[in-house]
């Protein structure tokens, strides 16, 4: 079976069997709620009930582009996708609309995460690290390789981050 295939793991045995009967290609998975997680296909984002293994089709993409990946804002009901060619879009759960976050890189982005409740940082392949507005969609911050900084980000290939937080004094 495909690697790109969702698996559960079986506590009884230790092994892993195949979620669905369907041979679709998963693109990407995110939290969604408790009990749910967020899946793409190459045709559809659906819903995949985590205690009944069910899945239902939230929005048809229909082969559309490459997702490359995913943040769920469960505030602003949004999910956010990261594609490996096509920029980034975000979908208004509600709505049910799919739009593109204009003026953005078509390059592959690695990683969407939530930096505080009203920004997102997004790592792009050979982009840096953008900042972005999440209710307003626009760009806040761009971190690039400066050759004058040493400390800059070197390279500018962003694949994941890691938000580390201390608490105050």
């Amino acid at each position: 079976s495909a690697a790109s295939d969702v698996y559960k793991r079986q506590y009884k045995n230790g092994m892993f069997s195949k979620i669905g009967e369907k041979q679709i290609m998963t693109q990407s998975i995110a939290p969604y709620d408790q009990t749910h997680l967020l899946v793409t296909h190459q045709d559809s984002i659906s819903l995949l009930n985590m205690n009944t293994l069910e899945q239902k089709s939230v929005y048809e993409i229909n082969n559309t582009f490459q997702i490359s990946s995913l943040f769920y804002d469960n505030k602003g009901e949004v999910l956010w996708i990261g594609t490996s060619t096509d920029g980034l879009f975000y979908l208004d759960m509600q709505k049910k609309s799919l739009l593109p976050f204009l003026d953005f890189p078509k390059q592959p982005i690695g990683v969407i995460t939530e930096s505080s409740d009203s920004t997102l940082l997004v790592g792009i392949d050979g982009q840096g690290v953008w900042e972005l507005d999440k209710d307003k969609k626009k760009v806040l911050n761009i971190l690039k390789e400066d050759i004058d900084n040493p400390f800059s980000l070197r390279g500018d290939g962003v694949y994941d981050i890691c938000l580390l937080y201390t608490s105050p004094s």
